[in-house]
């Protein structure tokens, strides 16, 4: 299976935080699956970092190791865009059905 995590679900991963589902972080880690997040998350994350609206427990270069250790893939802004998620109709209802259906 492919899945594409978000900001959110990659800082809950790596502080094991109750947000992510016990199901969901299992998804994640199963090896079975492509596991993919964007840049732009990383990008979140430094932007929120110098702000001060995010304090990690860990120094923000581990959460590319970490990410690399998991065999997630970092995908670039091209590779977002040629996913082609932006055309796809009622995507936020298929996600909001998607996201039920396994727990989120």
């Amino acid at each position: 299976m492919k899945i594409i995590i978000d900001t959110h679900a990659l800082l809950w991963l790596f502080s094991n935080d109750d947000k992510l589902s016990e199901k969901a972080g299992k998804l994640i880690k199963n090896r079975s699956n492509e596991v993919f997040v964007s840049i732009a998350s990383f990008w979140e994350i430094s932007i929120k970092l110098s702000l001060s609206k995010l304090v990690l427990d860990v120094p923000f270069a581990l959460l590319f190791e970490e990410s690399e250790k998991l065999d997630i893939k970092i995908l670039d802004i091209q590779k977002v865009k040629d996913l082609g998620i932006h055309k796809i109709k009622n995507w936020k209802d298929d996600l909001k059905n998607y996201l039920e259906k396994y727990d989120f």
